[in-house]
């Protein structure tokens, strides 16, 4: 995206350096400074890495080393807590792994300014909430979203709980 902003600048310029008049030159000069702010507000992009899996209703355990990540949504026939789509879903490391929790908003925009390819996971609050040793997290999935959870330290197998 940087390449192709820098060959629209450079192309502007040496444009803009002609004497005469052209349609292509109002163009570049004046309408492509508005594009470009449009696209970089409404631009949107996936930012999100793959999908490892979709968790389905109940007790799901999967393994995780030191430092990996899983990204997931889940598969569920239970409504959701919230109307925009959060469950309450609970996270329990087996044998004392540090883990973090992320749920972020897959498609992100202001590409051109603020590029925030790859998201990083982790970084969701932690809930007050702990039932039968699960630690819950309100997590949404409308929309474009996907859930992970980050082992911190330790490799082990975690439990996921979804309703």
């Amino acid at each position: 995206m940087k390449t192709l902003l820098c060959i629209l600048v450079s192309l502007t310029i040496l444009v803009g350096c002609n004497n005469h008049e052209s349609k292509l030159d109002d163009f570049l000069k004046h309408k492509l400074f508005g594009f470009l702010f449009v696209y970089d507000i409404y631009g949107f992009v996936n930012d999100c890495p793959p999908k490892n899996g979709t968790l389905n209703q109940g007790i799901n355990t999967i393994h995780l080393n030191e430092g990996e990540a899983y990204w997931f949504d889940i598969n569920t026939t239970s409504q959701p807590n919230y109307s925009s789509g959060y469950y309450y879903i609970g996270f329990k490391g087996l044998s004392g792994q540090t883990l973090e929790i992320g749920n972020p908003n897959c498609y992100a925009n202001k590409q051109l300014t603020h590029p925030t390819y790859p998201r990083k996971p982790g970084g969701q609050a932690q809930s007050a909430d702990i039932q039968d040793g699960f630690q819950m997290y309100a997590l949404g999935f409308k929309g474009n979203r996907l859930a992970n959870v980050l082992s911190k330290s330790g490799s082990s197998s975690i439990q996921i709980k979804v309703p």
